[in-house]
Formats: C-alpha cells, sequence, structure tokens
C-alpha cells in the first residue's frame, strides 16, 4: 500500500485498516486526525515547530500577548534593569496570581506569569517598568483537513525531519 499523502488518502486507508466504512466511524476520523495531532506535537521534540520570539510588557498593565500561533511556552524570560540578568518568572494559575496580586494598580517587579485567556498572560506584580519578554515556545500547526490538505511540498518538508 502506498503512503497516504493527503487527507482524503489517510481517511481512506483509515477505513481500509479498520474495515469499517460505516458513517459513525467516517464522522470520526476527522476528530481521530485531530487527536492524533495533538499527541504528535505533544510526545515529539520537533524542530520545525519551536520558535522563539520577544513580546514586550508595559509599565502598568498587567496582560501580555501571547505570540502568534502560540500553542505552549518551554520557557519564558525577561531582563531587569536592576541586575541586567534573565528572570524567569514562576508560572502559575490564575486564581493564584489573583489572590497574590488583587490590586493591579500596585506595581513591581514581575514574579509570576498565568494564562489570562487563551491569547493572553496575565502578569503579577503588574509590570513597573516596560520590559521585553523572551519567549520560547511551539507553534500550532496547520491541521490536516479535507478543505487544507497539506501541499506535497509541505508533505516532503515534514517527511524531511523525521
Amino acid at each position: 500500500m502506498a503512503t497516504p499523502n493527503s487527507y482524503t488518502g489517510i481517511v481512506s486507508a483509515v477505513v481500509d485498516l479498520a474495515e469499517d466504512d460505516s458513517t459513525e466511524f467516517a464522522s470520526y476520523i476527522p476528530t481521530a486526525i485531530y487527536l492524533a495531532e495533538d499527541r504528535l506535537i505533544k510526545e515529539l521534540d520537533v524542530h520545525g515547530i519551536k520558535a522563539i520570539t520577544t513580546v514586550t510588557a508595559t509599565s502598568g498593565n498587567p496582560y501580555l500577548s501571547k505570540p502568534s500561533g502560540y500553542r505552549f511556552a518551554h520557557e519564558v524570560t525577561f531582563e531587569t534593569s536592576v541586575s541586567g540578568s534573565a528572570v524567569e518568572p514562576e508560572y502559575t494559575n490564575l486564581s493564584f496570581i489573583k489572590d497574590y496580586w488583587p490590586k493591579k494598580d500596585n506595581t513591581g517587579v514581575v514574579k509570576y506569569i498565568g494564562d489570562f485567556d487563551v491569547s493572553t498572560w496575565i502578569l503579577a506584580p503588574t509590570p513597573q517598568a516596560n520590559y521585553t519578554f523572551t519567549i520560547q515556545y511551539v507553534k500550532n500547526l496547520t491541521r490536516l483537513t479535507a478543505a487544507a490538505s497539506r501541499s506535497e511540498e509541505h508533505t516532503s518538508e515534514l517527511q524531511s525531519r523525521f
């Protein structure tokens, strides 16, 4: 059997392997593909999906935008003007940050970072100066779907990584 190199080819291969051409099984295949991609992203250490970028936190603003395509961070650091060395704030949850730093008007050197929502972090204390954060993170992949099937060029690029 040839290696499937398109979404349709993968769906066909899964149906053939399972020997199940029912509607229920066919409707689950996109979910199975999505979950398989998620697991591969989490378990493989693929350099092609890692990125490093900088994001600036503004003095007096406790919110910091996550980079475009952000999935999860490997490391988040910033430099203080006091020490000039990299500081890695401790990652924690929103509940802790709200308890630790309830008055967002008060400022200080950032000690904690947590997810505020899908596209934003919250910092505590609220930064007293502008900080440039260096973010080492894993990017989201372009998902494989019937509408956005990977091109031959993209397929060969992925195969060359493995």
